[in-house]
């Protein structure tokens, strides 16, 4: 899901280096090791890279987070680092303050965006993405 999401984001073309990052923000190893299978893929015709990373890591150089696992005040601060910076930001809890919130309904993954932080950024999600969501925050 997250993938398919960034296949459908615009980063701002002076952001973007050779490749995309993918950080993955968790200490749980069965939530980072799927994504370790999207290394090599491609990103807006860029190559994905993938990195699990602690917790209290830096972010910043980042081109999107996943975070999950994180208690309330860890979230806030991570989130805090990369505001305003061309960072993609999701979440698996609904309500983070991430621009990408992810939830399961059910056996469905739903996900929420926030247009105003993505905007705040400089990103964008295709419109076709933003009808998908269950919820849409302007």
């Amino acid at each position: 899901m997250i993938y398919n999401l960034m296949l459908f984001v615009d980063w701002p073309a002076e952001s973007l280096k050779d490749t995309v990052t993918l950080c993955v923000i968790t200490d749980d190893p069965d939530v980072s090791r799927p994504f370790a299978e999207l290394a090599g893929k491609t990103v807006r015709s860029k190559t994905l890279m993938t990195q699990r990373r602690a917790p209290l890591a830096k972010i910043d150089d980042c081109d999107a987070v996943f975070l999950s696992g994180l208690d309330e005040s860890l979230l806030a601060d991570k989130l805090a680092s990369v505001a305003g910076l061309p960072v993609l930001t999701l979440a698996s809890s609904p309500g983070s303050g991430a621009m990408i919130d992810l939830a399961l309904a059910g056996e469905r993954i739903v996900f929420d965006v926030s247009a105003t932080r993505l905007r705040s950024a400089g990103l964008s999600l295709a419109s076709r993405v933003m009808q998908l969501a269950r919820k849409v925050h302007h």
